[in-house]
């Protein structure tokens, strides 16, 4: 992993976010919406005799405008074969770039040694995490991403004032006491016994 690739992924990120807002946008736009494997394209709005014309959600069923409480007509539209094919472009455009993001996550250590194995994060959202919350102040280092990240919570013993991780701590507690620490927001502890 060099600088490089860095700024190779950080670009590749953006680019990707780009795509989807734009693709979102444009598929709401047109109707889009995926049904099991197929994308179907129906726009529903409603118009009243004031030409309101507001979006109607999937399923829903509107006699009366929300804007001026007339009676409306449902309006359904199919987008033409054109902007169908626009959008289809759009998505292979952003397959092509998770490609690209997968081929380029997998030069990182973080990734093969760490991200890879944490379920429901795939290539994509860990060259997210890489490239926005692993700045490079923390020398990439996994035990201070954690402390960043929040991963590695540490709380000072009251009586002896000695720092534990959350794990080191309870871990302690469980070992013959039935007590149970609380950490407050005042940095101090209050203790309930069961």
């Amino acid at each position: 992993m060099s600088e490089k690739d860095l700024i190779y992924l950080k670009d590749l990120v953006a680019f990707r976010d780009d795509l989807i807002k734009i693709r979102v946008a444009f598929g709401n736009r047109i109707g889009a919406k995926k049904e099991k494997s197929d994308w179907v394209f129906l726009r529903r709005y409603t118009v009243c005799k004031n030409k309101h014309a507001v979006l109607l959600k999937e399923d829903e069923k509107r006699d009366k405008c929300p804007i001026c409480g007339e009676q409306v007509t449902v309006v359904e539209e199919t987008p033409s074969d054109e902007l169908v094919q626009r959008y289809m472009e759009l998505l292979k455009q952003q397959e092509t770039v998770e490609g690209l993001i997968a081929d380029t996550v997998t030069k990182f250590s973080e990734f093969t040694n760490f991200l890879a194995f944490i379920k429901g994060i795939g290539p994509a959202n860990a060259a997210r995490l890489i490239v926005y919350a692993y700045p490079p102040q923390f020398q990439y280092n996994i035990n201070k991403f954690r402390k960043y990240a929040g991963l590695a919570v540490m709380f000072q013993c009251p009586s002896c004032n000695y720092y534990y991780y959350a794990f080191q701590f309870y871990s302690r507690l469980a070992g013959g006491s039935i007590m149970k620490q609380l950490y407050t927001s005042k940095n101090s502890f209050n203790s309930i016994v069961d």
